[in-house]
Parts: C-alpha cells; structure tokens; sequence
C-alpha cells in the first residue's frame, strides 16, 4: 500500500500534469487551421510531432513544440560528452557539477526551441498558414517559450523528490502520448469498424493487434541477459561469492526510434520549407507511401528508417553500456566471469554479448515501429503510422514510473521499520541520519 506522503507525491505530479496540458489548449493566434490540416495530411510524418506534443501542432498550441527540444538536447548533451571527455565528467560528477551540465542542456534546449519555431514558423508561412506572416513572430516566441517552461517544470518535478515522483520530462511526454489516443481510436473506429461491409473481422483483429503490441513492448523492456561473475575477493561460508550482470535487450530505450523518427520529420520539414514538396526525396521520407501499393520505389524509405534505428541503438546503446568501463570494474573488484579470463578478453566477450542483444533489441523495435505504418497503409489511416512509437513511449515511462514508485514504497517500509526499532537502531538510526 501507498503510504501518506507517497500518495501526497504522487496527487502532486498529476495536479501538475494536468495543469500543463490545459496549456495546450491556449492555440498560438493568427492561424488558418484548414491550410494546417491540410499540410499535415501531405506527409504522415509530421504527425509523429503532433503526437509527442499532445495534438498541439494539429491544434496550433503554444505547446505545438512540447518537451521535443529538451529531449533532443538531452541526446545531444549526452552523445557530446562522448566527444569531449570534459563534458561526460561534468555529467558524472559531484552534485553542483550535474546542475551545472543541466544547466547547459537547458541552454541546448533553448537554442534547439528557437531553432524549430523558426523552421516551424518559415514552413508555415510558405504554406500560408498563418492569416499574415507578422503573426509568424508571436508564434515563435510562443512556442519558444511554452517548451523551455516545460522543460523547466519537468526538471523540476525529477529533481524534488520530497514533492513529487517519477521523471518529470517522462512523465509529460507520457501524458503528451495519452491525449493522443482518443483522436487516434475515433479515426480508427470512423475508418474502418465504422466502414462499408462486415466490419467483425477488422474490429477483431484490430483489438487482438493491439492487445500483442503491448504485451510484446512489455517483454522486450523486461527481457535482459544475465551474466554470471564470480567475485573471488568475497568469500561466504568459504565460498567465493556469486552475482550476475544484466545486459538488457533494449538498454537504450525508444531513444533509437525518438531519434529516427525525428530525423525524418525534420527533413520533410526542411524540404517543404525549401520548396522540395513534390520531389523523390520527399516522397521518400512520406512513410504514407512506403507501403502504398504502385510506389514500390518509395520502400526504400522504410529501409533508411530501419537503418536509423539499428544505428542509434547501437550508438546510444553503447553509451549506456561500456564493456571497457565494466571490464575494467569487475577486474578492480575481484569479479570474474566463468572460463572468461579479465581485461581484454572480458571486455571482448562483453562486447560480443552486447552486440548480439542490440542487435536483437533494434530488430524487436523495428517490428513495434514498422507495422502500424503498414498498417496505414493498408486501411488508410494516417493517424495509425506512429502508433507503435507511442506504445513504446507509454510502456518505458509506465515502467519507469513503476520502479520509481516501488523504490520509494521500499524506502517508507524501512522508515517505519526503523521507527518501530525494528531495523537495528530504531530511532537512533533515524536520528543519526539527520
């Protein structure tokens, strides 16, 4: 059972969840919504944008650009600081030098905000979305500003543990990624259980698909490869002590799909801003065409999606996981793995054991991205073709949350534990800590 404060925590993180998506509401003025939806329905996706901003891009928000730039920052930050060792130590480092380093991201995110209302606002103005291109300016500034204070917000509720629970940047983004099913499913439903002739079938399948795509999403965070180490330097009972290393199938996430998917959002936008609408290229990233039947030509851009997710989870994967690093640790600690001898030959089995379980996770993450967009194809519903990026979304935030909450439970047994002297101490522990 949730104790007082933890439910107090927890009542606190959703008052503030809710309150910022009231702000998406506010719509950004001067704007011609039908020319907007209209632009939307060119390239699927951009519907990727609308859907980690919680429809705000469809419905011209001030929040259209939502926590997106925060979390590209936070990526970039971190594949700096494999660059630039300067930057990794700042990251590792003691409590002012992480608040200094996220200090830094926020700036990132502040520039990468601007950068992305400009580009958002000279796309829209081409597209003569906007009644007047002076409204363009207020734009800007909105959306500039609405995703720095989520960012701030967000940040905010991570770090204040003592208020709230969970990762706040998560958590919106979550909250984002659930405003968006309710369109979805009513699209869905107008579509296709909705449509001419015997609709059992589809309406079937349709809740047996989504059923296994979650359930699959859940397996494949769950699942991870348990590497046994001896630690000879520990000995119980005259034994030498045993453990195990965990090397998780997807240990970099829905980062590699984040980051692919918003790659090729970008590139439509710069090539509608360029006035490139009509070109091979961008029909190419259309991920509507990749699996439209007559335009074979265009499955090549399924392949440079697909591409863009094995090569991100193999580069974020290895930022997560470091066998050098490990290898390195288990030697200073005693630890060995059976018939593996330390050093070098660990750090290369280590790494061959990554390697095979990345390769896996980014085949598991490709099936869960891929097959809505199929999907979409085939029933002709364009709100579908990121689904599977948003389950993966919801399954990794509600899982952390679970941990995040869990961990806190276990926390409060073991105060009350001690406050009853039950754990050694009793009071005095409690007391000494303080």
């Amino acid at each position: 059972m949730l104790d007082k404060q933890l439910k107090r925590r927890c009542m606190l993180t959703a008052l503030v969840l809710l309150g910022l998506r009231l702000f998406h509401l506010i719509p950004v003025p001067g704007v011609d919504t039908g020319h907007l939806a209209g632009m939307m329905e060119k390239n699927s996706l951009l519907g990727f944008l609308d859907h980690v901003s919680g429809n705000g891009l469809s419905g011209m928000s001030i929040m259209a650009l939502s926590i997106g730039p925060y979390i590209t920052a936070s990526i970039v930050m971190q594949l700096l600081g494999e660059v630039f060792p300067k930057l990794k130590d700042l990251q590792k480092g003691k409590p002012e030098e992480r608040r200094y380093f996220g200090r830094m991201t926020l700036g990132m995110s502040a520039g990468i905000s601007l950068a992305e209302s400009g580009v958002l606002a000279l796309s829209f103005m081409k597209q003569r979305v906007f009644l007047s291109n002076i409204w363009a300016v207020p734009g800007i500034l909105l959306w500039s500003v609405g995703s720095m204070a989520l960012a701030v917000i967000g940040k905010r509720v991570t770090e204040d543990k003592e208020h709230f629970i969970g990762n706040g940047i998560s958590l919106i983004l979550l909250v984002n990624i659930l405003a968006s099913y309710p369109g979805d499913i009513m699209e869905y439903i107008n579509m296709v259980m909705l449509g001419p002739g015997n609709r059992a079938m589809p309406a079937t399948l349709s809740i047996a698909g989504v059923t296994l795509l979650f359930g699959f999403t859940v397996y494949i965070h769950c699942v991870e490869k348990k590497i046994p180490v001896v630690y000879t330097g520990k000995v119980a009972a005259g034994r030498s002590s045993v453990s195990t290393l965990p090397v998780r199938l997807c240990p970099g996430g829905v980062v590699p799909v984040i980051f692919a998917s918003g790659l090729l959002s970008f590139a439509v936008l710069g090539l509608q801003l360029a006035g490139k609408e009509g070109t091979f290229a961008a029909g190419l990233l259309n991920a509507a065409n990749w699996f439209h039947t007559g335009m074979q030509e265009y499955t090549l851009g399924v392949a440079l999606y697909i591409v863009l997710i094995f090569l991100f989870s193999f580069y974020y994967s290895g930022m997560a996981f470091s066998p050098r690093e490990t290898a390195e640790t288990l030697k200073k600690n005693g630890g060995l793995i059976p018939n593996v001898r330390p050093g070098k030959p660990t750090e290369r089995y280590l790494r061959k054991e990554m390697r095979k379980m990345i390769a896996a996770g980014a085949a598991a993450l490709t099936v869960i991205a891929v097959i809505p967009i199929a999907l979409s194809s085939v029933f002709g519903v364009s709100r579908l073709s990121f689904f599977g990026t948003s389950v993966l979304i919801t399954v990794s935030v509600i899982m952390e949350t679970k941990k995040d909450i869990a961990m806190q439970m276990r926390a409060g047994e073991y105060m009350a534990k001690a406050r009853k002297g039950g754990l050694f101490y009793g009071e005095k522990a409690l007391s000494a800590s303080r």
